[in-house]
């Protein structure tokens, strides 16, 4: 037996004449490049267009990041920074058992004075619930005044209120 490779037509232009899905299509014909330019206004039209072509991408690339900018900061502006500080440090003296109007009143010190705020939620837990009785004692020491009290009653009254509020 001998084994010979099938040999395909060829036509006069070097186009095979089969038509079995394993023919190869002709090749397209390439066309020839073109030859640089040696105009110089030419040429320093081409490298503007290449220039403008990229100053277009980064300006996009720009427009993008400060729309992205723009987004950020309108929502930061709408929020208000130490929100999220009041939020938890009100559900904490909820969490230690603090009754409302004791709440209430912490909340008036907290929008005074943000530092007492701040320094309640630093400290350990095991320490807040101490923290506040004291802070809301000390309010309500200022509000008495007893100083003023003092001086228009009995000595032994105004040691009695000092020792019961203010522990001097």
């Amino acid at each position: 037996m001998s084994r010979e490779t099938p040999r395909r037509s060829v036509d006069s232009q070097g186009h095979s004449l089969d038509t079995s899905s394993s023919a190869k299509r002709p090749r397209k014909v390439a066309r020839p490049r073109k030859a640089p330019q040696t105009d110089p206004i030419v040429i320093m039209l081409e490298d503007v267009n290449h220039q403008l072509n990229a100053v277009s991408q980064h300006v996009g690339t720009m427009a993008a990041v400060a729309e992205r900018e723009a987004t950020l900061h309108e929502k930061a502006v709408h929020e208000d920074p130490n929100q999220k500080l009041k939020e938890n440090a009100l559900s904490e003296l909820h969490k230690l058992g603090f009754a409302g109007s004791d709440i209430v009143d912490a909340a008036i010190v907290f929008a005074k004075a943000p530092e007492q705020m701040q320094m309640m939620m630093a400290l350990l837990d095991i320490l807040r619930r101490e923290y506040v009785l004291k802070m809301l004692k000390t309010k309500m020491i200022s509000h008495l005044n007893l100083d003023a009290f003092c001086c228009y009653e009995t000595p032994l009254m105004c040691v009695l209120i000092n020792v019961l509020f203010v522990g001097r």
